[in-house]
């Protein structure tokens, strides 16, 4: 007779000897290479979709340089007096609105040597600067110092409404936006005709 074939039973499962109040055994509770390869491998896998959604993410995000404003609202017209340098806005715009008999100017309030800052000095109607002795004049030209350039100049206009918009001196010295030689910056845009 053929012999007949019989499954072998299945190994009775394991259960921790220690679930059932005895001694803890040995092998109780370690981890055994199939699960720490498994664990591994899965890790290996988030490790690598996390960094590709980190690189997709920042690859689709926009790359924007957050700068403050250009352009400040400076008040109005009325409140800058003839024959006065406002200093008003030295601290927080760096800049300085000049009203002479040529008409309404900002310069930056930047000295053109190091990029210290001036201090204004009405007595002598100069520009001075602290740091290594530049001196400039009301238009921003240099008379005495190291400065090898005239103060700059930043974009001025007046509104409709009769408001002052400025160009700012906080993003520094030497912009395409600012001018600090002739012809540029007595032309209008640089100085409001008063």
């Amino acid at each position: 007779m053929p012999e007949q074939r019989t499954k072998p039973s299945p190994p009775p499962a394991t259960v921790c000897p220690a679930a059932e109040g005895k001694e803890k055994h040995p092998s109780c509770g370690k981890l055994d290479r199939r699960t720490f390869c498994a664990a591994l491998g899965w890790g290996g896998v988030a490790g690598l979709l996390g960094g590709t959604l980190y690189v997709s993410g920042r690859f689709l995000s926009p790359a924007v340089l957050y700068e403050p404003p250009a352009f400040f609202r400076a008040g109005r017209l009325e409140q800058y007096p003839p024959g006065t340098v406002s200093e008003r806005w030295k601290e927080g715009e760096r800049v300085w609105i000049v009203h002479t008999d040529a008409g309404l100017y900002s310069l930056v309030a930047t000295c053109t040597h190091l990029g210290c800052t001036p201090n204004w000095s009405p007595a002598e109607k100069v520009f001075k600067c602290p740091c290594h002795g530049s001196v400039f004049t009301l238009e921003g030209d240099v008379v005495a110092g190291p400065a090898p350039e005239p103060l700059y100049r930043t974009p001025i206009r007046l509104t409709p409404e009769g408001e002052l918009i400025v160009g700012t001196g906080r993003l520094g010295i030497r912009l395409a936006s600012q001018a600090n030689r002739e012809p540029k910056r007595s032309a209008p845009g640089y100085v409001i005709s008063t």
